[in-house]
């Protein structure tokens, strides 16, 4: 008689002993996936807090295009890309820059327009206001080029080659510089590379950003861009795919993405909290969503499905961070 009772609590006990235990791990797991979640929102906001600070830049230059003589009128003297080689009948008087003896599908040969005393006047005009916004806009040594690019030809960048924002950042060499002559010339409109980019640029209302994208000068980077609007009567236009737009070109920004992750702290934070993360980027390419990997802890690879995947806020071209958070 005394052991029945006895069987009963000893059961009685076990069952509520699971049911703490059961309990408490259910909360210690709700509690980590919080955490995880927060950190990854923290990390959404960051990226989205450094896209607004590269607004201003762009949206300072683009002032300085439309106000100053000097460079009103760069889209007009780039003018539209014109190949004698190809259309003998109608660019054999042509003004405009002719493609680049090599490169005659990516670049335009600027050298006739800027390699004379006025184009140099134009550039160090440029250097002066770019020098001025880059040190001024808070983004440190992320903002690593400038780009003016009329006609979607990049025709100005400063630096035009950059040491100083890369002296000891721990993800690139010993010793690299971004050198952006390769870029200068690039006719983003043609580029069958960037051309997706370009076009989405032109009739937009806004920054247009794409990235972290390999550069033709090298490094992962960040990408801002701003249409300019102006008078189409005074012959700025720019036209994409049949439909002409009242557009000067583009002002261009360039974010080192290495240095941006370790302005973020992304790999501090989750290492603190014992996570793995994944933070990837969607390109659509040839018309199919290809996914890829843009910052990941050092085993992300037990994220393959994720314990917490977000879609977040930055950029143009579907972000997202998986993060795990069991041990």
């Amino acid at each position: 008689s005394i052991f029945i009772p006895s069987l009963l609590l000893f059961i009685v006990l076990v069952v509520c002993g699971l049911l703490i235990v059961y309990g408490f791990d259910n909360a210690t797991a709700e509690s980590r996936k919080q955490t995880a979640i927060s950190v990854a929102e923290q990390t959404d906001l960051f990226f989205v807090r450094v896209l607004e600070n590269a607004f201003l830049p762009l949206f300072t230059m683009s002032m300085f295009i439309q106000e100053l003589p000097e460079f009103h009128d760069l889209d007009l003297m780039v003018g539209d890309r014109c190949n004698p080689a190809s259309d003998p009948l109608n660019c054999t008087e042509s003004t405009s820059a002719p493609p680049l003896a090599g490169k005659e599908t990516t670049h335009r040969d600027l050298a006739g327009l800027f390699n004379t005393t006025e184009g140099r006047i134009i550039q160090r005009k440029f250097d002066t206001i770019a020098s001025s916004i880059k040190e001024n806009s808070g983004l440190g040594k992320a903002l690593v080029n400038i780009q003016l690019a009329p006609k979607g030809v990049v025709s100005m960048l400063y630096p035009m080659v950059n040491c100083e924002d890369f002296v000891g950042n721990p993800r690139v060499e010993e010793g690299y510089c971004m050198n952006n002559t390769g870029a200068w010339g690039h006719d983003l409109l043609n580029d069958p590379k960037r051309v997706g980019i370009a076009r989405a640029t032109v009739p937009a209302k806004g920054v247009v950003t794409a990235g972290p994208l390999n550069l033709i000068q090298g490094g992962d980077t960040f990408i801002a861009r701003l249409p300019i609007n102006m008078d189409p009567d005074e012959g700025h236009i720019m036209v994409v795919d049949n439909v002409t737009y009242p557009c000067w070109g583009f002002v261009v920004v360039l974010l080192d993405w290495s240095t941006l992750k370790e302005q973020s702290n992304i790999y501090k934070e989750f290492e603190n909290e014992k996570m793995q993360f994944k933070l990837t980027r969607t390109d659509m390419i040839n018309g199919e969503e290809v996914v890829k990997s843009i910052a990941e802890s050092e085993n992300s690879e037990i994220c393959a499905s994720g314990n917490v995947t977000l879609d977040l806020d930055t950029g143009d071209n579907g972000w997202g961070i998986s993060v795990c958070f069991n041990d």
